[in-house]
């Protein structure tokens, strides 16, 4: 997960080709992983890689806990996230209220 937070982490610095690096090493080692787990079947396989990525994402931009406000805004944009993806409030419209 370290691999995966430092990716988000070089996003925010505009490092993208390290960033790109980073995720693809984890993606390497994930794989790896699971590929040496399934044979042994005695070790606990771990999450869906998706889900790793979530949880460290979801750490990085937890209102409480997470990055400084500045940064997660800059990976949210990076991302391509919606803005409201720290509120889970639905996105401004530009369409007027019904009344």
């Amino acid at each position: 997960m370290g691999l995966l937070r430092d990716s988000f982490l070089d996003l925010i610095l505009g490092q993208h080709d390290r960033a790109e690096g980073l995720h693809r090493l984890a993606i390497q080692l994930y794989t790896r992983f699971q590929t040496a787990v399934e044979p042994a079947g005695e070790r606990v396989a771990l999450p869906p890689f998706d889900d790793l990525r979530q949880a460290v994402l979801n750490e990085l931009l937890d209102p409480e806990q997470g990055l400084l406000p500045e940064y997660k805004a800059r990976l949210i944009t990076e991302l391509g996230l919606p803005p409201n993806v720290l509120t889970n409030r639905p996105a401004p419209t530009n369409q007027p209220t019904s009344k």
